[in-house]
């Protein structure tokens, strides 16, 4: 079954746009939230504490107005939206590796791939997005994770444990 196809009032095919959901979401968001604190950590690692924190609340406010900007311009704008990303449709189908680069398009592939579209795209995309989340290694993302701060005279310094 492919995911165009649908049968009316079939719990297994429920389930299954479910659980194609629910994983393609949970893939997205972490990979959104490692790519975040490797921002972070990259930030930390190259700057000097009271530099961080400078630089730091200016990235976290040039993301939060981003974010502001995005959900006014999709809530008022939503009319515009097909318009928006006709070009994801044409990429798609040229097979351009533009497409690759939009993170979007590798988990909306894994969706698809998950309820069974096996367009070579969808799966291009789905690999991509599973090899993203498999990148850093468990070592690295417990220490992206376990970041603690601490607070001294001049602001804010950093820490991580060594894991060997």
């Amino acid at each position: 079954m492919t995911g165009s196809q649908e049968v009316a009032g079939s719990i297994p095919v429920l389930l299954q746009y479910d659980g194609a959901h629910l994983l393609s979401t949970t893939a997205a968001f972490a990979f959104t939230f490692f790519l975040i604190s490797l921002l972070i950590a990259g930030l930390l690692l190259l700057l000097s504490p009271r530099l961080y924190r400078r630089v730091s609340l200016a990235t976290r406010f040039a993301f939060l107005v981003a974010l502001v900007f995005l959900l006014m311009m999709f809530l008022f704008n939503s009319f515009l939206i097909p318009d928006m990303f006709a070009w994801l449709g044409r990429a798609k189908k040229s097979r351009s590796r533009l497409s690759l680069l939009f993170p979007p398009l590798w988990f909306a592939g894994l969706y698809e791939w998950l309820l069974g579209n096996r367009d070579p795209a969808f799966g291009l995309g789905a690999a991509i997005a599973i090899v993203s989340l498999l990148v850093p290694s468990r070592r690295r993302r417990a220490k992206i994770c376990t970041i603690e701060q601490t607070w001294t005279d001049i602001g804010p310094t950093f820490r991580t444990d060594n894991y060997g």
